[in-house]
């Protein structure tokens, strides 16, 4: 049933319906499913956490045009003889049936299809996950890459060009990306594409001063040329995309196996710091104190808000309209509040001189000397092209923080705020048979 609502055609060049949007073309089927039912119910099903009647089923099929086949198919697969209607006093005519659990205790549930074993489900997802990872990265990689060579072809020695060409890249990026942000994979992709800018926009502070921060620049004769910048932009897309593939098989494990933890803000964690963990693990092989001291706290930020978006997305979560509301402003709140300080804080370490001080002349694993002549300034001149880079860094990263990631944070909070409260299965038992589900 997941799978047919994702590949879904709206008919305006898009695939895939949300979980609400599916209830509103069932309820255009039966009017039944536009006061009783949730996208709890449907979070149910398609986890397996509850089985759809057949009656369900059929509706389910009608709203989505599906062919006779094809609804005949799923409800044998729920377990139910496709040529037998449900009687009224069977035990699913009413309401969903736990899957491996009749309704009637005295009668033994409905016969579960045999489904392959677990391994294999769970290999063949892998594999799918790293075909999608390698198609998701092809096409940048090969830009990153061809662009690169053919600026280094052409020889070209602008001072400018490195900084050009990463600044190019990473809107070509953003732009490849979020056109990629649909369907089950907008948040995996949502996360590459801010660790990639995240981690590109460090070299442009680098870039000012005609270095990288992983040393490449040393390597050979490769000063003021954007040989550097192209392998350590690949770096970057090798450490967002294997992040964000991390991100997806424990979504998946949580999320849509339903076999990982039980509690949301557990859940929501669990997928989100492994991966950022990994990112932040490999700058601080990689490059120098400066960067680490500001990724680590770009990667914090930017994990908390998509632990914030899982636990939003999270079907368990469902807080009172009072709630909500409070949620909403204080989150308009707190980015006001951190957007002033950001501000002020980037401007401060601007203006005081002597900071930044940290020049890309060494990792963790080893450094090495500046040649300055082959740079073409003296030393003299460095710290300054290093202030003047953070702070075209700085306003980068500031402005994809405030706009991108926190605008994103307000409008899921926003969201939330103007869903309807979803009604739990209990309460639509009860509307169904007249009764109260909780009695005073």
């Amino acid at each position: 049933m997941k799978a047919y609502r994702e590949a879904f055609s709206t008919g305006n060049g898009t695939r895939g319906l949300t979980q609400e949007e599916l209830l509103r073309r069932m309820a255009m089927v039966d009017s039944q499913y536009a006061d009783r039912s949730s996208h709890t119910m449907v979070s149910r099903w398609e986890s397996g956490a509850t089985r759809p009647n057949k009656q369900r089923i059929e509706v389910f099929g009608k709203a989505l045009d599906l062919a006779p086949t094809e609804v005949a198919g799923l409800v044998t697969l729920a377990g139910f003889d496709a040529g037998v209607e449900a009687e009224p006093g069977h035990p699913g005519a009413e309401r969903d049936n736990p899957v491996f659990q009749s309704e009637n205790p005295s009668m033994p549930g409905p016969a579960v299809p045999s489904q392959p074993p677990a391994r294999i489900i769970a290999a063949q997802g892998i594999l799918e996950e790293l075909r999608f990872s390698v198609m998701s990265c092809l096409l940048p990689g090969l830009c990153i890459v061809g662009s690169g060579y053919l600026l280094s072809a052409a020889g070209l020695m602008d001072p400018w060009l490195p900084i050009v060409y990463v600044v190019c890249i990473v809107g070509l990026m953003l732009a490849y990306k979020f056109m990629r942000m649909r369907g089950p994979y907008a948040l995996r992709e949502f996360l590459s594409i801010s660790l990639f800018f995240l981690l590109s926009t460090q070299l442009l502070q680098s870039a000012m001063t005609r270095m990288d921060n992983y040393g490449f620049y040393t390597l050979g004769e490769f000063a003021v040329k954007p040989l550097p910048y192209m392998l350590a932009l690949t770096v970057n897309l090798v450490i967002a995309s294997v992040a964000a593939l991390l991100f997806q098989l424990l979504y998946n494990w949580h999320y849509v196996s339903g076999r990982g933890a039980a509690d949301p803000l557990r859940r929501a964690i669990t997928v989100v710091v492994p991966p950022a963990f990994l990112a932040y693990m490999s700058i601080l092989v990689l490059s120098n104190i400066a960067v680490w001291i500001q990724f680590g706290m770009q990667v914090s930020a930017v994990s908390a808000v998509f632990i914030i978006l899982l636990l939003l997305q999270d079907p368990t979560t469902d807080p009172p309209e009072r709630d909500r509301r409070f949620l909403f402003y204080a989150t308009v709140a707190v980015t006001i509040t951190l957007t002033t300080v950001g501000a002020a804080t980037m401007l401060a370490v601007y203006l005081v001189p002597g900071l930044p001080s940290v020049l890309p002349d060494h990792n963790l694993l080893y450094s090495w000397e500046i040649d300055y002549n082959a740079l073409g300034y003296p030393p003299e001149e460095a710290m300054e092209r290093l202030n003047v880079g953070y702070l075209w860094q700085a306003m980068c990263t500031f402005v994809y923080m405030v706009l991108v990631v926190g605008g994103s944070l307000i409008v899921a909070m926003f969201r939330l705020n103007s869903r309807p409260a979803s009604i739990t299965e209990p309460e639509v038992m009860s509307a169904s048979t007249g009764t109260a589900a909780n009695p005073p």
